[in-house]
């Protein structure tokens, strides 16, 4: 495999857990809609608690999981934990048995375990490939 011509490179999320949040969502906005329309008290907080899950979900829904760049990748596994690695702190990269997560060893040797288990089964390993070609790629020219 070979460095990428164009960039960003997205890897999307698995079709059936995009379909399983869509169900959510469009049940939780239907709830949320009928909910408000009642106007009483206990439906209002179930509203709420509904509105707030639809807007997590969308997000999730709309935003890919692994963002490739020429300097770094990105990767967002939900609303808040949104985590950008540069390839210049990356040693080396491993991944587990199961080719369910990808450990990436720091230049300190610190170890850092992701999931990877929502990425497409088949797009699982072009993703590691990049990184690893990015990483490796910057490991020479370091030197």
């Amino acid at each position: 495999m070979e460095v990428p011509k164009t960039y960003p490179v997205y890897f999307e999320r698995r079709v059936w857990l995009m379909i399983v949040l869509l169900i959510i969502v469009l049940t939780s906005g239907v709830i949320t809609y009928y909910s408000f329309k009642a106007y009483t008290v206990y439906h209002i907080y179930s509203a709420f608690v509904f509105a707030i899950s639809l807007v997590y979900l969308s997000w999730l829904y709309f935003n890919p999981f692994c963002i490739v760049e020429k300097e770094h990748f990105e990767i967002n596994t939900g609303l808040f934990s949104h985590k950008r690695y540069c390839y210049r702190d990356i040693q080396k990269i491993e991944v587990s048995p199961d080719n369910n997560k990808m450990i990436l060893i720091m230049n300190d040797y610190d170890a850092i375990e992701i999931s990877i288990r929502s990425i497409k089964k088949k797009e699982r390993d072009k993703v590691i490939e990049i990184i690893k070609i990015h990483v490796y790629k910057d490991l020479l020219d370091r030197e």
